[in-house]
């Protein structure tokens, strides 16, 4: 039996740009990125080079983008073949999309350059990446550090006779059944420890991505870091 796929309209609404987009267009963005050296494993570097195809087209640039990496990351994660993945987009196009007999002709004209551009490298590498960067039990979402003072009331608590500063550590985290909320107190010291740590790792993921791309010559990302750093 055939891979079903429900498509959503923000799905649909990306394969009709891509649609739109032709064969020529595709075809380009296939020679250049299939071109880079070194192929980018950053995703906004990824993403500045899919929109200089575009001239700065931000849109059709997210729809590629969007869509490739999605796609590989289905195929990564049910283990999905390319064929069959197209399969299913053709069908779920044809029960979902409401488009004309002439706009899904055109689908199936863009379809074979739609699938070469699934199997860039570059798509495969950065899908892999995103992958591999948070598939852990918890993702961290925010943390906050509270400073409140606490009054130090007198034995009758008609006069405050003293003040207590503390501080609280609120970590909110996500995992498999959702969202999370954690607080922990801290003193001064453990204040000062935690900014130490926190420069630690910064430092230890700098040498560890210097070391892998200068002295092994692998690409190496950190997760999440800015394209300027």
């Amino acid at each position: 039996m055939a891979t079903q796929m429900q498509l959503g309209e923000s799905q649909i609404r990306d394969f009709q740009v891509l649609r739109d987009l032709g064969t020529d267009v595709l075809s380009s963005v296939v020679q250049h990125l299939d071109g880079l050296d070194p192929v980018p494993l950053n995703p906004n570097e990824l993403f500045v080079a899919i929109k200089g195809c575009f001239e700065g087209d931000g849109r059709s640039a997210e729809c590629v983008m969007r869509q490739a990496l999605s796609l590989n990351g289905l195929m990564r994660q049910t283990e999905m073949d390319l064929d069959a993945v197209l399969a299913a987009i053709q069908t779920g196009i044809e029960r979902d999309a409401q488009w004309s007999p002439h706009e899904v002709e055109n689908w199936k004209l863009v379809e074979p350059t739609f699938r070469e551009l699934l199997r860039l490298k570059a798509f495969r590498l950065v899908a892999t990446t995103i992958d591999l960067s948070y598939e852990y039990a918890n993702l961290f979402r925010t943390a906050r550090i509270l400073t409140d003072s606490r009054p130090l009331f007198s034995r009758d608590a008609d006069a405050i006779e003293g003040a207590v500063v503390s501080n609280t550590l609120r970590l909110r985290f996500e995992s498999v059944d959702g969202a999370h909320e954690l607080s922990i107190a801290m003193d001064e010291g453990d204040v000062r420890d935690l900014a130490e740590q926190c420069e630690r790792a910064l430092k230890k993921a700098r040498t560890a991505r210097e070391t892998m791309s200068n002295r092994v010559e692998i690409p190496t990302i950190v997760t999440g870091e800015r394209s300027d750093a």
